[in-house]
C-alpha cells in the first residue's frame, strides 16, 4: 500500500491524515470496499463476499492504532471496528485502565454489536452491562443508544404463526414497556435534549412504535409530553416520521378513550396538523362512530374524507352512508338538520360526478354507482326531502341504458338495499303516491320473488287511489314474477 510505502522511505505523513486512513481501514478492517458499496456496480450486491468473517491481525488498522495517540477519538473508532469481533471488549478494558473515556459512538457500536444475539434473553443481559458500564464511567446513553436497545426489542415479537405467538408477544411488550418507562424516567430529569446524530429522533418513533403495540396510554402520554417539552430538542421530519409517531398515538387514544368528547377533541387538535387523513385512521374512528353516535365528530370526519379524496373508496363510502343512514334526523337541531342536508346532497354530487366520467381518459378515474348505493342515496335524498332527485336516481335502476355499454354509469351486477327500499315504500304509502310506491315495487321485483311481492301490491291498492287500470295492470305486473 501507498502508506507502507512511504514509511518504508521515511516520507513524513502527517497526524491528521493518518487519522484519516485509521477511520477508513479500521471500517473496513484493511481490505477494499466491497462490491455491495460499488456506486457505479449497483447489481454486486447481490452477491456475497467470501473472504472470511474474522478480524486481520497485525495489519495496517492495528499499525495505525499503534503509531497514533490514544484519544477517546482513535480508541473508540478501533472498538467500533472490532465490535463484530472479540476483541472489542479487551480493548474496552484497556481503556478503562488507561482512563480513555470512549465517545457515544463507541457505546452504541456495543449495543449494536449486543443486537447481534440470537435470543432477547442474552440480548438484554448484554445491553444491562454496556448501560452499567456507561453509568460507571459517567457517560450518558443517548436517544440513539435508547432507541438500539428499543428498536432491537421490537424486531423480536415473534410472528403469530409461531407457537404461543400470543404469550411471546405479551411477555416481550412487557419487558419493552419495562425498559422504556426508565428511558423516560432518565430522559424526563435531564435539563436539555439535544441533537447527537441524525438518528436521535428515531427514538421518538420506536418509542411510540411500541407502546402503540402494547396498548400502553399512559406511557404515550409522557412520550408526547416529552417531545413536545421545552427541554426537548429533537425533532422529527414534519412530513414523514412525526405524522407516524402522531398517527400511532392517537390510534391508539381511540383505542383507550371511552368519551367521544374526547375524542373529538384530540382528532380536531391533531387532525389534519399532525396527522394525515388515512384509511386506517378513518375506518378506526367510523367503528368508534358506530358504537358512540356524536354528529359534530361525523361531519367533521366526512369532509376530512372528502378532501382525502376517500368517497371513492368502496368500503369507506358505503360506511359513510350507513352512518347517515343511522343517524336520527328528527333528533339533530335545526342547524343540524341544515348541516345533514347539506352534506348528504355534497355526498351524492360527488359520486353522481364521478360515475360520469365516461370518456376514454377519465375512465380509470370513473367511479360506477351500484344498485346499493343508488337506493341508500336515494333514501338519504328523500328524509332530507329531495324526493324529485331521489326518485330520479331510482329511474337508474330502471333504465337498461344506464348500465350497459361504454356510457354505462351504473353497476350491471348486485341488488338495492332492500331496508332503504322498504323504507322508500312505507314512505311513499304515507303519501298517497301510486307512482313512487309503484317505482320501489319494481325495483323490488328484480330480488323478490312473486309471494312476497303480493302483499306489497295490496298495500298499494288499500292505501293509493287506484283506477281499476292500475290495480290490473299491478296485478298482471306480480303475476309474471316468477315464485
Amino acid at each position: 500500500m501507498l502508506y507502507e510505502r512511504m514509511r518504508a522511505e521515511n516520507v513524513e505523513v502527517s497526524q491528521k491524515t493518518q487519522t484519516e486512513l485509521f477511520h477508513l481501514v479500521t471500517y473496513y478492517n484493511g481490505k477494499n470496499v466491497p462490491f455491495c458499496e460499488w456506486e457505479e456496480w449497483h447489481g454486486m450486491r447481490a452477491f456475497g463476499e467470501n473472504d472470511p468473517n474474522t478480524w486481520t491481525q497485525a495489519g495496517l488498522a492495528d499499525l495505525l492504532y499503534e503509531v497514533l495517540p490514544h484519544t477517546p477519538e482513535t480508541t473508540s473508532t478501533m472498538i467500533a471496528g472490532l465490535v463484530n469481533w472479540k476483541d472489542a471488549q479487551s480493548l474496552m478494558k484497556d481503556m478503562a485502565k488507561e482512563k480513555v473515556k470512549p465517545t457515544e459512538r463507541t457505546w452504541n457500536s456495543l449495543l449494536n454489536a449486543a443486537t447481534k444475539l440470537d435470543n432477547l434473553s442474552e440480548r438484554l443481559p448484554a445491553f444491562e452491562k454496556v448501560i452499567g458500564e456507561m453509568v460507571a464511567v459517567g457517560a450518558v446513553p443517548s436517544l440513539e443508544s435508547y432507541q438500539i436497545i428499543l428498536n432491537s426489542i421490537s424486531h423480536s415479537l415473534p410472528s403469530t404463526d409461531a407457537k404461543d405467538a400470543e404469550k411471546k408477544r405479551d411477555s416481550a411488550l412487557t419487558v419493552a414497556i419495562s425498559w422504556l418507562s426508565e428511558m423516560l424516567s432518565d430522559l424526563e430529569q435531564r435539563s436539555s435534549l439535544d441533537v447527537l446524530s441524525s438518528k436521535d429522533h428515531l427514538f421518538f418513533l420506536d418509542a411510540m412504535g411500541v407502546v402503540h403495540q402494547a396498548g400502553n396510554l399512559e406511557v404515550a402520554e409522557r412520550l408526547i409530553k416529552l417531545y413536545e417539552g421545552s427541554t426537548n430538542h429533537v425533532k422529527m421530519p414534519a412530513l414523514t416520521s412525526e405524522g407516524i409517531f402522531y398517527n400511532r398515538y392517537l390510534l391508539l387514544f381511540l383505542e383507550r378513550t371511552a368519551s367521544m368528547e374526547e375524542v373529538e377533541k384530540k382528532y380536531k387538535e391533531l387532525v389534519p396538523r399532525l396527522v394525515g387523513v388515512s384509511r386506517q385512521l378513518t375506518l378506526a374512528m367510523t367503528d368508534k362512530l358506530k358504537q358512540s353516535p356524536r354528529w359534530s365528530l361525523l361531519v367533521r370526519l366526512i369532509e376530512d374524507g372528502v378532501c382525502a379524496r376517500q368517497m371513492v373508496d368502496v368500503r369507506i363510502g358505503q360506511i359513510f352512508r350507513d352512518l347517515l343512514i343511522d343517524t336520527h334526523y328528527q333528533a339533530l337541531s335545526v342547524e343540524h338538520r341544515e348541516e345533514y342536508a347539506n352534506l348528504i346532497r355534497r355526498l351524492v354530487d360527488i359520486w353522481i360526478e364521478f360515475s360520469r366520467f365516461t370518456e376514454e381518459r377519465q375512465r380509470r378515474m370513473q367511479l360506477k354507482l351500484s344498485p346499493s348505493m343508488i337506493a341508500e342515496c336515494a333514501l338519504l335524498l328523500n328524509r332530507i326531502g329531495d324526493s324529485q332527485k331521489a326518485y330520479e336516481l331510482l329511474e337508474m335502476l330502471l333504465d337498461p341504458e344506464a348500465s350497459e355499454g361504454d356510457e354505462a354509469t351504473v353497476l350491471n351486477a348486485g341488488y338495492p338495499r332492500h331496508s332503504a327500499m322498504f323504507e322508500l315504500f312505507e314512505d311513499a304509502l304515507r303519501e298517497h303516491d301510486p307512482y313512487k310506491a309503484a317505482t320501489c315495487l319494481e325495483i323490488l321485483s328484480s330480488s323478490m320473488p312473486r309471494n312476497k311481492l303480493e302483499p306489497l301490491v295490496q298495500r298499494i291498492q288499500d292505501r293509493c287511489h287506484l283506477s281499476a287500470d292500475q290495480i290490473r295492470i299491478l296485478s298482471g305486473f306480480v303475476r309474471l314474477r316468477p315464485q
